[in-house]
């Protein structure tokens, strides 16, 4: 789950993420179907992580918040 994840957030582009989100999709709905709820509800809230570019994604994704 965690891997396939890190496709997601390490993706290149809004489209590649889009890709691999529906692949996400795909693979996990059956095993785990709240996870894929819940990055479905909140994929709105995430999109605009993509309008930055990955030197920045990197940053945001790995501080921690404390």
């Amino acid at each position: 789950l965690i891997g396939h994840l890190k496709y997601l957030y390490t993706s290149f582009s809004l489209a590649e993420a889009e890709d691999n989100l529906l692949r996400f999709f795909d693979t996990w709905r059956k095993p785990s179907p709240s996870c894929v709820q819940s990055c479905e509800d909140h994929w709105v809230v995430l999109r605009p992580f993509f309008e930055y570019p990955l030197e920045i994604r990197k940053i945001i994704y790995t501080t921690n918040i404390i």
